[in-house]
């Protein structure tokens, strides 16, 4: 990890362990263990360290790393897929903030970004529709090679999809264990697989 990424990566953990507002750029600074001098090489404001925050920890996540292999994936295998990320997340997310259970400042994080990053709400669009795209192309895969039923409206199945996967931001402001949010959600990704998988 590069000095810049680091300086990201410490500054994330400082917004979720708080907020916006509550961070300085002084504190940042300080916990990076950069002398200011060499903290202002890259970055001049709080405004600057957020944007690349946001871009590096939510505009350029996705549950599906590579993309390439999502044309190869089974929807079941797919749901597995991205089951196993989001706890990947939730795990690294843990050890930033040093949190036990889910941590509801990372649901905060987004609502802060349309208020202190010009054009968030926009790039969160396009974000979330290649996703959507991505859910798509394995629907229609899964549709194609008789995975699942070919009378299921595509479009209506991936709200479905995507709808479900949101609900961890419940878990996530009930500050449920992540255990047992999961297992919630596997179960959900499956009963709704075994409504639409073909006979």
């Amino acid at each position: 990890m590069d000095t810049k990424q680091y300086i990201i990566k410490t500054a994330f953990g400082l917004f979720l362990e708080r907020n916006y507002n509550a961070v300085t750029l002084n504190e940042i600074s300080k916990i990076s263990g950069l002398s200011k001098g060499a903290f202002y090489h890259y970055f001049k404001s709080k405004e600057e360290v957020f944007i690349d925050v946001i871009d590096s920890y939510v505009l350029n996540q996705n549950i599906f790393e590579d993309p390439d292999k999502t044309p190869k994936m089974t929807l079941k295998q797919a749901f597995d897929y991205a089951l196993d990320n989001y706890e990947e997340k939730i795990l690294g997310l843990k050890k930033l903030t040093h949190h036990d259970g889910l941590d509801p400042h990372q649901f905060q994080l987004i609502l802060e970004a349309s208020k202190h990053y010009p054009g968030f709400i926009e790039k969160l669009k396009i974000h979330e529709g290649r996703i959507l795209m991505l859910w798509e192309n394995i629907v229609l895969n899964a549709k194609e090679s008789h995975e699942i039923r070919d009378d299921i409206d595509t479009s209506i199945l991936i709200e479905n999809i995507v709808s479900i996967g949101s609900s961890l931001f419940k878990h996530i402001l009930y500050k449920e264990p992540y255990k047992m949010a999961l297992s919630i959600l596997r179960l959900q990704y499956y009963q709704l697989y075994q409504i639409i998988k073909a006979v």
